[in-house]
């Protein structure tokens, strides 16, 4: 077997790439489970809109309940929803929107995963939601 190449999953992974991706992660990309700054609009979620509401928004700026309330009510103006809404108790843990959980991932996959996310925050490119990366 050639030494050069480590063997990651069905197809072979170049080790200097591997060594590469390992030296340009930041030690906060270099985790099994990345959870973003929740103020961070890019790779994390804000805040609902619901005032008061600690829960993270998913969909036009409210958390999954708040939004599923709003469908049922016939989609009313958001503004008018938003003020006469209250708020939702935050669940404890993290929900598997808010993080993104590279651990399946082969070792290889998971750096370059890692360093896409990472570089995405840098650049403030077109974010990725924890879903998309889930689909991997």
């Amino acid at each position: 077997m050639n030494p050069s190449v480590a063997v990651v999953g069905p197809h072979p992974l170049p080790r200097s790439l591997q060594v590469r991706l390992r030296e340009g992660l930041r030690a906060e990309f270099l985790v099994g489970v990345y959870v973003p700054d929740p103020a961070d609009r890019l790779l994390g979620a804000g805040p609902c809109a619901v005032a008061g509401c600690e829960r993270r928004a998913q969909g036009r700026d409210l958390c999954g309940s708040h939004y599923s309330r709003w469908r049922l009510a016939d989609r009313p103006a958001m503004a008018g929803f938003v003020a006469s809404t209250g708020p939702l108790a935050a669940r404890r843990g993290l929900r598997r929107t808010q993080c993104y959980d590279l651990r399946p991932l082969p070792a290889g996959l998971r750096l370059e995963v890692a360093y896409a996310l990472q570089c995405r925050l840098d650049e403030r490119a077109a974010g990725l939601r924890p879903r998309q990366v889930a689909r991997a």
